[in-house]
């Protein structure tokens, strides 16, 4: 060998071991130098091979610091250096507990082992080339020196020492494989102590490598395998496979094991003691956390921040345990930490937080600070996926806005993108949520065709086509999956598609066919999610909701975080009446997703559906604030209003009796029964205090920000105080001064919300006229009958007593509570008539299951058909009061509806008593039913039909003494067809109504002065001395056709303005009815 070459192998191979561990052997200070610069840019060079540029970083640093001329170590700083291989291609890390960023677990290592000793002088074949290549070796041209030995090797394949070179030129660049090969090869052909060192070192790295590769498959019981191999190979600094081994176990959510490898790790000479402690006890961290025990894990978090207060890993893991516990605020802090720290993992590690808190506006901005030379693998896919993200949300806001076109080329524009070919599964389920089915099935197809998808783009393509209906070719996804996943990932993908075809048949109704299909699904895979969701949501559909609780439940066993499923619990336990099992899972989803906007929605929903306004305001007005934030949009601040921002909430209850809890699997989902929400031996659980947010003005043109406003604005005119006014006229055909009736009425109205319902104050002015009675009439009026039957009698004029025009005023007050369980009002008939009564009413309105409600109520009410009957009047023969009729009584109700569909009872009876009036009973009963014709965006129509019956015990329709002044046959049947019309829109809400029909009535024969029966007994003996003379009313039977017909309408004017009008006409009964009333409706605050 000459000369040159041996010092350039002494050089080179003289460093003693790689990175962080060996023993330098220098033979003088120079060389000693050269070796230690030589280790600090290995460990430079493999650094930036794991993407880790900040490690790289600090490694030139230090070479400068022992060699300022160094030319690769100034690249390096200023963001150069050698050229290294490309970091191994790694998906964006899921940021969970199991998965944690691969960006922060590589190895270290450095530059290679040198030979035991100095090869031999090179033979003379090639031999040009070979030396060429040891001096460009020395020199630090790698290329140029593997291009040199690749033409030594070109002459001879067997040169020992051109192979040895090319070896040490791979472990230079980090190929470690390509090295172990080369030198293998060399090691059989020469010398084997000649490489022995390098070779070993090639082995080592490797297999490091191979195992890496293996893990990056998804292979972690292979990648285990390999670690603990290489742990086991005897090398002198084994960290390099310990922290891959700690990471694996990490991934497999061993974290217990993972803390106890990594202290094995920090024993090893040269290995970095204060990150491996921190990293350490975050592990232990992790483990506690998945135990609960919320006070080991966050002790440990604390701890390894002090460790290593830099690293920033651990500060996102800890973020993230805050963020899952309900302290945003906290995580927000971690935010900020991360932030100042400013490094590219810091940032990353920030914008990673940033997204799973829903701010995807503020994860870009994080990312946008990271320089691009320092923007590893992982950051630059991270930040490709935000931007794919924001493009597919605003296409779902185009689609939601009605423009489908804009939003389907927006997303065919970005799946024809190469950059986001890997992520055309996304593409095509955003192109089917944007109703573009055959777009979302052709894309599919072409994602297939390209054959690179991984587990979860399979799922989701098997998950388009089988919504779209596409399941031949879903089918045919899955046959292909079976050639390159796993068995497990296969069953998965199995129930996929099973849930994704039920979806689809209970969506058409076919809940039978959907019900058999999954109990099928089950069967191959007893413990899919996926399968329990879907049959929590057809029980849900088909109106079981016990048994719809009862199944998310059985899931939340399993997967005690998963929010869509904590909704469903909370939608089927209301629907059930269970409200406090529904209030845990709402509490639950909160604690789990606090900043996500889609809770608070469902939250609002729910407490609306209880009739707790105010508490629906609350949970609205955060919801449009945490969808401001997530969109980058000036809505408020919301650190001062999350209450679950705060540590003193302690540990979340759900997190830890869930995370232990068994899933019940001696439970059959698919025979559960009815009438129970609970599972065996669940458990109720503390609740948390509600959220609170501030009010601010609407934004336009989105559709999320306009469904919580409109939501918003219909919820604060049901809550907080309110000024009603209304003003009517009401006209009742019949006769003058007897049963005709003209009535003009005004309300005034002020309420506001106490509990689940409105208490407030009303007064209603009313104006009654009748006119002047006409002489037939007159002499059916009071006691003026008399005087008649004694004229016939006498054959002389009749001297009447005239009355006066028949009118009546004054003003009814009124206290009243309206609930969704309670109906209460105390008043009195109006100060202004001649005489007062009391009236009340209470009314109970129990849910008695999820579509059954049922009602029963007491009441006293005037009796408003007539003057006679409603204020009473005088009799102008005597003077005396009579009339004044109140009902004393009360009824029962029960009806059933179902999807708008429904039948409904109800049975009343009644007393009637008055002043001078002959007492009266009566009984009504009513049953109808009515179907959902059409159901539509904004409007509704219905048609049913109804049976009334009604018997009075006497008749009571006339006007003489004695007699009340109302419709009062002894029976009553009407039949009637109705069909109603409603409309809602943002502002204006319309209902009409028409109901034609059939009754037929009948009244008795009654005598004319029903109380006095002396008077009774003159009219009696005159009728017998004349036949012409009246003493009884006779009797009276009617049938035919009558009508029946509505019209309302509410007209929003402002947010807290509304007018509404009310126009009605009846035939049924005796007389004809006109009603008309406009009024508004003013509220005050803003329901807050």
């Amino acid at each position: 060998m000459s000369r040159q070459v041996k010092r350039s192998l002494a050089l080179l191979l003289g460093a003693g071991t790689l990175a962080m561990g060996g023993t330098i052997l220098p033979t003088d200070a120079a060389q000693a130098q050269a070796t230690g610069v030589e280790t600090l840019l290995a460990q430079a060079r493999y650094w930036r091979s794991q993407g880790r540029e900040d490690r790289a970083r600090d490694a030139y640093r230090r070479v400068l610091q022992i060699d300022p001329a160094n030319a690769e170590a100034r690249r390096g700083v200023a963001g150069g250096g050698t050229p290294a291989p490309s970091p191994r291609a790694a998906p964006r890390p899921a940021p969970a507990p199991s998965a944690p960023p691969a960006t922060r677990t590589g190895p270290p290592a450095a530059a290679p082992a040198r030979p035991a000793s100095r090869p031999a002088a090179p033979r003379q074949t090639g031999g040009e080339d070979r030396a060429a290549g040891f001096r460009a070796l020395e020199a630090g041209q790698l290329d140029r020196a593997a291009n040199l030995f690749q033409a030594a090797l070109g002459r001879s394949r067997s040169d020992d020492e051109a192979l040895g070179g090319l070896g040490i030129v791979r472990l230079r660049q980090s190929r470690f494989v390509e090295a172990r090969d080369l030198l293998t090869r060399a090691t059989a052909l020469g010398s084997a102590a000649q490489w022995a060192d390098a070779l070993r070192s090639a082995r080592f790295y490797g297999g490091i490598e191979e195992a890496r590769a293996t893990l990056a498959a998804g292979d972690l019981t292979g990648a285990e395998t390999q670690a603990q191999a290489l742990v086991r190979s005897g090398f002198e600094t084994p960290a390099p496979a310990l922290l891959l081994l700690a990471e694996i176990y990490e991934q497999q959510g061993r974290y217990a094991d993972a803390a106890d490898i990594l202290a094995q790790a920090g024993a090893d000479p040269g290995a970095e003691a204060g990150q491996l402690q921190s990293r350490a006890a975050r592990n232990r961290a992790l483990a506690a956390a998945r135990t609960g025990d919320a006070e080991t894990a966050e002790a440990a978090f604390v701890n390894g921040l002090l460790l290593d207060p830099a690293d920033p890993w651990i500060r996102y893991e800890f973020g993230r345990w805050l963020i899952a516990r309900g302290r945003a605020a906290e995580g927000d802090s971690m935010i900020a930490a991360l932030s100042g720290i400013g490094t590219a993992d810091a940032l990353y590690a920030a914008a990673l937080l940033q997204e799973e808190l829903g701010r995807p506006l503020e994860a870009q901005r994080l990312v946008d600070r990271i320089p691009d030379a320092e923007r590893s693998p992982l950051v630059r896919s991270f930040a490709g996926t935000l931007q794919l993200d924001r493009q597919l949300e605003e296409a779902r806001a185009l689609a939601a806005q009605g423009q489908a076109g804009q939003a389907g080329a927006t997303l065919r524009r970005l799946a024809a993108d190469p950059a986001y070919a890997a992520r055309r599964p996304q593409i095509a389920q955003a192109l089917l949520d944007a109703g573009d089915p055959a777009g979302a099935t052709e894309l599919a197809r072409a994602a297939l065709s390209g054959g690179a998808v991984d587990a979860a783009g399979y799922e989701t393509l098997v998950r388009v086509l089988a919504s779209a209906g596409a399941d031949a070719e879903a089918r045919a996804a899955l046959a292909g999956a079976r050639q390159r996943l796993g068995p497990t990932q296969v069953e998965r993908l199995d129930a996929v598609l099973a849930v994704s075809r039920a979806d689809r048949l209970r969506q058409d109704g076919r809940l039978a066919e959907a019900f058999d299909l999954l109990q099928n699904a089950w069967r191959v895979e007893p413990n899919s999610t996926e399968v329990l969701f879907q049959l929590g949501l057809l029980y849900e559909t088909g109106n079981m909701p016990a048994q719809g609780a009862q199944a998310f439940q059985l899931l939340l066993a399993r997967e005690p975080d998963d929010v869509p499923a904590l909704l469903g619990l909370a939608r089927t336990a209301t629907a059930a009446g269970d409200n406090s099992l529904a209030d845990d899972a709402v509490r639950r989803a909160m604690a789990q997703a606090p900043e996500d906007h889609e809770v608070y929605l469902a939250a609002a929903d729910l407490a609306r559906a209880r009739g707790d306004e105010r508490r629906a305001v609350r949970l609205l007005e955060q919801a449009r604030l945490f969808y401001g934030r997530s969109q980058g949009l000036a809505l408020g601040d919301l650190s001062a209003g999350n209450p679950f921002a705060s540590s003193a909430l302690g540990t979340n209850p759900f997190r830890a009796q869930q995370a232990l809890a068994p899933a019940p699997a001696s439970i059959n989902p698919f025979a559960l029964t009815a009438g129970e929400t609970r599972l065996p031996g669940a458990m109720a659980s503390a609740g948390f205090p509600q959220a609170y947010a501030q009010d601010e003005p609407a934004l336009a043109a989105d559709p999320v920000l306009a469904r919580i406003d409109s939501d918003l604005r219909t919820l604060r005119n049901e809550a907080g105080p309110r000024v009603e006014v209304d003003a009517g006229f009401r006209d009742r055909s019949g006769e003058e001064g007897l049963s005709a009736l003209s009535e003009l009425n005004g309300t005034a109205r002020v309420s506001t919300d106490l509990g689940r319902g409105r208490i407030g104050v009303e007064a209603e002015l009313v104006a009654l006229d009748s006119g002047v009675p006409s002489r037939s009439a007159q002499a059916r009026f009071g006691r003026n009958a008399t005087a008649e039957a004694q004229a016939i009698v006498d054959e002389l004029p009749t001297p009447l007593a005239l009355a006066p025009t028949q009118h009546a005023a004054g003003v009814a007050p009124s206290l009243f509570y309206a609930g969704d369980l309670l109906d209460a009002r105390i008043g009195t008939t109006p100060l202004g008539f001649e005489y007062q009564e009391i009236t009340g009413r209470l009314e109970l309105k129990p849910r008695l299951g999820p579509s059954t409600s049922a009602r029963a109520w007491v009441e006293r009410q005037a009796v408003d058909d007539t003057i006679l009957s409603y204020a009473g009047t005088r009799d102008p023969v005597t003077g005396d009061f009579w009339g004044q009729v109140m009902q004393t009584g009360g009824g029962v109700s029960l009806s059933w509806d179902q999807n708008g569909n429904g039948v409904y009872g109800d049975l009343a009876y009644h007393q009637y008593r008055g002043r001078a009036v002959a007492n009266n009973d009566s009984l009504q009963a009513n049953v109808g039913g009515y179907l959902l014709l059409h159901q539509g965006a904004n409007d509704r129509i219905i048609a049913g039909a109804n049976l009334n019956y009604q018997a009075y015990d006497n008749n009571q329709n006339n006007f003489t003494f004695g007699h009340g002044g109302y419709f009062s046959p002894q029976t009553f049947l009407a039949v009637s067809f109705p069909l109603r019309y409603i409309h809602t829109s943002d502002r204006l809400e319309v209902e009409l109504q028409a109901a034609p029909g059939y009754q037929s009535f009948d009244q008795d024969q009654t005598a004319i002065y029903p109380t006095d029966a002396a008077a009774q007994a003159q009219l009696d003996a005159l009728k017998r001395i004349n036949t012409d003379v009246r003493s009884y009313y006779d009797a009276l039977s009617q049938t035919g056709f009558a009508f029946s017909g509505r019209g309302r309408a509410t007209y929003q004017v402002s947010p807290r303005t509304r007018i509404v009008g009310d126009l009605g006409y009846d035939t049924f009964g005796i007389f004809n009815e006109f009603t008309s009333t406009i009024g508004i409706r003013q509220q005050l605050g803003n329901g807050d």
